[in-house]
């Protein structure tokens, strides 16, 4: 049995989640129930199906577009 998962499906899909609007959102929120950065944007990133240096990266992004 060979299972098949697609990334670019599972991006979508927490994409189109409205419950948090940006990756910057929810670290926020993390960081203020107590974890420290470096933890919250690791749990974000797990969250979102994302590795912890692509959420990195899109962070970087959201930060400079606002």
């Amino acid at each position: 049995m060979v299972l098949i998962i697609d990334r670019t499906e599972i991006k979508s899909e927490a994409e189109t989640d409205n419950s948090v609007t940006s990756l910057a959102e929810l670290v926020a929120n993390l960081e203020n129930e107590g974890l420290d950065h470096r933890a919250a944007l690791k749990k974000a990133a797990r969250e979102l199906g994302l590795s912890r240096d692509e959420a990195y990266r899109h962070l970087v992004a959201e930060r400079g577009r606002e």
